[in-house]
């Protein structure tokens, strides 16, 4: 039932966003899809022409005409429709009142970028609530003189894995033999280019059809008002152009080398990621850096790592990608969102974006580029302070991703100093347990290239781990978790590296009782040290401990209290019961768990309660809240308990005969056999009257229970469910859902409720007391008998 209201809620919400409602009106047949890849190619053959032929372009017009035929489907189709066509061809000839794509598609009744006099008016969600108002595209600059045109088409079902056609459901992913379009549209920063991406997936059929506008090489725009690119760059070729820039160091230093000067003078193309004054200087001195020979290296050579064959502006830089040098060596660029973009090539900044020439392209950075030809692996191994890391690795299983050429990661690699600082305790621990020592290592790596200059003051990723890093800079010193980088920014051709002065210990490498300390649970650890079971925690492995919190602990009754610290085997039965084995993290957790504990003979059980529709699932242990979840150790994992777990001492039956206020009940549960099926292994539930609940029943009803005994045993198990339910899994009432539960009387399923007060009922009998815990069961003591209606 409640999984059936969520998809109504979500289908009538869905219905209301898209508008699945005819309008009046016409658009593009069906087949529309269907057609488009080969009109695509008519229009902007593969052949990567920049100009469009006008006949080709009337015949595109003619077959887009030729869809108006019908009627008009979704708001929202018509919309991708003529959004894609107006990215995709700007070129299309304009019609009397505006674009020719709009005036068609506005004629046509269809919604989206409505202009007064154009067609009809449309329903707008963004009219309604204003918060879903997108913001406004920018104006069709590139219609303009001097736009250069890029298309290209992909076939991504070739470069996806086989995934074979349902016929009867459908396309492989899902599509019940209709389509998807997707659409999307970017512009640079600077306004100079824009690329639009449609993307059809139907049955059988993936295609993604790009096209990128951008200033023609040589021209800008004159501002961002004004259509094309009608602003002429005077250029010159590149050594002049990097005079102009007043790169004073760098040319200086061309003028002493004639064969990388006329290199730059010839008639070939070059992108140049030139190092500032300043970053030329510091080149210069001697240096003592992993990897570097500093100013003992050739510089011809050196320079000629910073230069890439071909005109590569800012708008063809993406992140992750890795540019060749006309020496070979890699130049890996990285786009970071910053408050302000940050773009890098072998993580030095680049200050200063496409400085055109005649015959190239000029980046200015902040950083000599070195020449990069090796692995992680290979340079790691190579600078001789890495062996510990390396050894560990290795045992590990994880140097592969040190040696593979289409990684891009991070190491943050500590040095055999760093290994040797650590406390003997933690090295004693990682040795034990080549899960911790892997996540340990884990830590350590980044998935993504990460480079410094993006650490202004501070910044946060994430490990493999998908554990959060932070990394802090303060006036010179960068610290990564807390741990000193001694140098930051080696590059290797699949990655790049920071040496660390010290190992980065997580909280995965730390002991179960360092995590609840870390966690403030000050109030188990002090059971721990008062009943001397430190010891004994520290030597297990793969476990799980539900500790209570501070505030459990503290709302022990006195008589609790008192019994907990009768003895210390009292203390330590109680923690052997918060402890179990193998260790469960949340995404272990399901409903009716069973876990052994360390206590012999004892169980818990783990429920999970659904709070539908939106509330988040209720999970606990022997019917406590689990409140805070998956503090994970070395040896195992810690979960927060709202309060203390207190070992049962029998069954349900012999729970309610050690109670003395159930006579009446229990009479009744022998009288009908009931008590047979109570001895079972359970789990049961059992809403259990006392003695003043059955006194509260009319003289009626007494005697019909004494004198029936169909009756009697109805009514015996309408108080009894074959499952556990836990107060904390009794929702609080809704206007929309209700709780019930089927009893063991299969003719009844009763309600469950509570109040805005906390109040907890089942049909009208108010629950004085919850989860009394039985070794086969639980308990709720309730105030009146739940009797059948129209039994009398």
């Amino acid at each position: 039932m409640e999984a059936i209201m969520a998809v109504l809620f979500f289908g009538v919400f869905s219905a209301f966003l898209v508008g699945n409602e005819p309008v009046e009106g016409r658009v593009m047949r069906p087949d529309f899809w269907d057609q488009f890849p080969d009109m695509w190619r008519g229009v902007a053959p593969l052949s990567g022409a920049q100009q469009l032929d006008v006949s080709r372009r009337n015949r595109f017009e003619d077959w887009r005409n030729a869809q108006q035929s019908v009627e008009l489907t979704t708001p929202n189709g018509a919309r991708n429709v003529h959004d894609s066509i107006r990215d995709l061809f700007p070129e299309l000839p304009s019609g009397g009142n505006g674009d020719g794509i709009r005036t068609a598609m506005m004629s046509l009744g269809a919604p989206g970028n409505v202009q007064p006099g154009l067609g009809r008016g449309e329903f707008s969600l963004s009219s309604l609530f204003p918060e879903f108002q997108m913001p406004l595209a920018p104006r069709d600059w590139w219609n303009g003189p001097n736009v250069c045109v890029e298309r290209r088409e992909e076939d991504l079902l070739a470069n996806s894995s086989p995934n074979p056609v349902n016929s009867s459901n459908g396309d492989s992913n899902g599509n019940n033999g209709g389509s998807i379009h997707i659409n999307s549209c970017t512009r640079s920063p600077d306004n100079e280019m824009y690329s639009c991406v449609t993307e059809i997936r139907k049955a059988n059929f993936h295609r993604k059809y790009s096209v990128k506008y951008q200033c023609c090489y040589g021209f800008s725009r004159e501002n961002d008002a004004s259509l094309g690119c009608s602003k002429a760059i005077p250029m010159t070729n590149l050594p002049d152009t990097l005079t102009n820039l007043k790169l004073t160091a760098l040319v200086q230093a061309l003028s002493s080398d004639s064969r990388l000067r006329g290199l730059l003078e010839s008639a070939g193309n070059f992108t140049i990621f030139a190092p500032s004054n300043e970053a030329f200087e510091e080149f210069q001195r001697p240096i003592n850096e992993v990897g570097s020979n500093g100013p003992s290296q050739d510089l011809f050579t050196t320079l000629k790592s910073s230069i890439v064959s071909g005109l590569v502006r800012s708008s063809d830089l993406t992140d992750e990608q890795v540019l060749t040098s006309i020496v070979n060596s890699s130049i890996r660029i990285n786009l970071f969102a910053t408050p302000s973009q940050v773009i890098t090539a072998d993580c030095a900044r680049i200050v200063s974006l496409n400085n055109l020439a005649r015959n190239g392209v000029v980046h200015i950075v902040d950083r000599v580029i070195r020449p990069v030809t090796k692995t992680l692996d290979k340079i790691l191994r190579d600078d001789g302070r890495f062996s510990t890391l390396l050894q560990l690795l290795e045992d590990a299983g994880l140097t592969g991703q040190l040696r593979d050429l289409t990684n891009h990661i991070t190491i943050l690699a500590p040095t055999d100093a760093a290994f040797r600082s650590m406390e003997r305790g933690v090295r004693n621990r990682l040795g034990g347990d080549a899960n911790c020592l892997k996540r340990v290592l884990q830590t350590h790596i980044l998935p993504n290239v990460i480079c410094s200059a993006v650490v202004e003051r501070n910044a946060i990723t994430a490990n493999i781990l998908n554990k959060v890093m932070r990394f802090d800079r303060d006036v010179d010193r960068l610290t990564v978790q807390n741990v000193s980088i001694a140098s930051a920014d080696h590059m290797a051709v699949n990655g790049m590296f920071y040496v660390l002065d010290g190992v980065i210990i997580p909280e995965e490498a730390k002991s179960l009782l360092q995590i609840a300390k870390d966690a403030g649970l000050t109030s188990y650890i002090s059971i721990v040290e008062k009943a001397n079971y430190g010891h004994a925690i520290d030597s297990l492995h793969n476990v799980t401990i539900f500790a209570p919190s501070n505030r459990a602990l503290d709302r022990l009754s006195d008589r609790r209290r008192s019994a907990l610290g009768r003895s210390a085997k009292d203390l330590t039965d109680i923690l052997q019961f918060h402890t179990v084995r193998p260790s469960v993290l949340m995404s272990d957790f399901k409903d009716n768990l069973v876990m052994n504990t360390a206590l012999e003979g004892k169980s818990l059980r783990m429920n999970i309660y659904e709070a539908f529709p939106f509330g988040k699932n209720i999970i606990t242990v022997n019917c406590v809240k689990i409140t805070v979840a998956n503090l994970r150790g070395c040896d195992g994992t810690v979960h927060v308990l709202s309060n203390v777990l207190i070992p049962p001492t029998g069954s349900i039956l012999q729970t309610l005969e050690s109670s003395g206020n159930f006579t009446k009940f229990l009479d009744g549960i022998r009288k009908t056999g009931l008590d047979r099926t109570l001895q079972g292994k359970g789990p049961f539930t059992v809403f259990a009257p006392t003695d003043q609940a059955f006194a509260l029943l009319s003289p009626d009803e007494a005697q019909a229970m004494t004198s029936n005994a169909t009756l009697l045993l109805d009514v015996m198990q309408l108080h009894m469910f074959p499952r556990q339910i836990c107060c904390a899994g009794i929702m609080e009432d809704s206007l929309f859902f209700g709780q019930y539960s089927r009893s063991l009387n299969p003719t009844y399923s009763l309600p469950l409720h509570r109040n805005r007060y906390g109040e907890i009922r089942i049909a009208s009998a108010l629950v004085e007391k919850c989860d009394v815990i039985a070794e086969n069961g639980i308990i709720h003591f309730v105030d009146k008998v739940v009797y059948p209606k129209n039994a009398l």
